[in-house]
């Protein structure tokens, strides 16, 4: 994972998050929930605080305006108390969200329709994913920092040159293991747009091969043609080899609440032949561990009830476990250890081979020191940032 997410400071407060966001809220929680939002101890502001730094403001905001948990603004106040108030506040990032949420599809279907009228295929990933085939009604809570858009690997040239024909243009010159293009922005719109040729960075491709992503998707119709998309178990399965197998956040013990929210969201609407499929797969490549950790982890946080037909061993319980209590470690402690990793990986004889096109007993002292000054002309004077991790955020 390339961002750490700050530590858990208040795991009460933690535990409310969760509450707010159960992806199943009976009654008498939902009043529960009320009950402790209306306390005098309540602090919103830490809570609206611990929302922003771990990535799920925008799904809590989704969550307390469709309970109706929101405080109500008082009418007395000034004009300015009422613009300063928790709720006016949160009103306002939600549609801020929203119209962010309408450029970003507006982009897309440009796109898209573009690289069809070229004869390319076209898959939207991860967020993207959403916004041109929603799945459940939270959909539209989805926040994202780019769009990602997977085309057959022999079109990636030619579909970067029609993204140029748009206007988009290249803000970074590289990428770290050659699965998605330079990202690209187009000047004056929200966010950035990522091509890829592979669906997944090179762990995950391990347990989900593009050719299989390509070969699991259907058509649907979006924006006057078809696209791919993954169905929404695959889909699910593919958010969490994203955060835990290729961004080695299992290996991490890294608490991504907002990958964990999506997937618990879409794995609570998954029928039993589905998990069937899920859990054959994971264990067929040997991520049992994997998606049992996750599943544990959802279910102690989101309430998600576990699937019957997926085997959760005291392993993968432990290893939630683990990672719910690092995740309020010292932040200086989990840094280390998360440096520590990324250097590891970045430096291994398998990565190295992957990154220079090489046979793994060919790489070198040599391949190393490449990397060491591809690393430094890629980052510059921010690596020590980056190292400090004083830009992290969730991812």
């Amino acid at each position: 994972m390339e961002l750490l997410p700050p530590s858990i400071d208040d795991t009460d407060l933690l535990a409310l998050i969760g509450d707010i966001l159960a992806v199943a809220p009976s009654g008498p929680s939902r009043m529960a929930v009320r009950l402790r939002l209306m306390s005098p101890t309540s602090s919103w502001a830490r809570l609206v605080a611990m929302a922003q730094q771990q990535g799920v403001l925008i799904p809590l905001v989704h969550a307390l305006r469709r309970d109706g948990l929101l405080l109500p603004v008082p009418r007395s106040v000034s004009a300015a108390d009422r613009e300063a108030h928790v709720t006016s506040r949160l009103e306002a990032a939600w549609r801020d969200h929203l119209a962010r949420g309408v450029d970003l599809t507006d982009q897309l279907a440009g796109m898209v329709r573009a690289l069809a009228d070229a004869g390319i295929p076209t898959m939207p990933l991860k967020g993207a994913r959403h916004l041109a085939a929603p799945i459940t009604a939270w959909c539209e809570a989805r926040v994202m920092r780019d769009l990602d858009l997977c085309v057959p690997a022999d079109h990636l040239a030619e579909a970067v040159k029609v993204l140029l024909g748009l206007g988009y243009r290249p803000i970074e010159e590289g990428t770290a293991f050659d699965h998605h293009a330079p990202a690209m922005a187009l000047p004056g719109r929200h966010g950035t747009v990522e091509v890829h040729r592979d669906a997944l960075a090179l762990g995950g491709r391990k347990v989900l091969p593009t050719a299989t992503v390509w070969d699991l998707s259907e058509t649907v119709p979006f924006a006057g043609t078809d696209i791919h998309v993954l169905p929404p178990h695959w889909h699910m399965l593919h958010g969490l080899l994203h955060h835990q197998v290729a961004e080695r956040g299992h290996r991490r013990r890294i608490l991504a609440l907002k990958g964990l929210f999506e997937f618990a969201s879409l794995a609570s609407s998954l029928s039993a032949a589905q998990w069937e499929e899920i859990a054959s797969h994971m264990a067929d490549k040997g991520q049992e561990v994997v998606l049992g950790s996750w599943l544990r982890q959802a279910e102690i946080l989101f309430a998600l009830p576990l699937p019957t037909s997926v085997p959760v061993d005291a392993t993968a319980r432990a290893h939630a476990e683990d990672t719910l209590a690092f995740a309020s470690a010292p932040y200086g402690r989990r840094r280390r250890e998360f440096i520590l990793d990324q250097m590891r990986y970045a430096f291994s004889r398998e990565t190295l081979a992957h990154r220079y096109g090489l046979a793994e007993g060919d790489v070198g002292i040599g391949t190393a020191i490449r990397q060491s000054v591809t690393l430094i002309g890629r980052y510059g004077l921010g690596i020590a940032t980056r190292l400090a991790g004083r830009r992290d955020q969730a991812s």
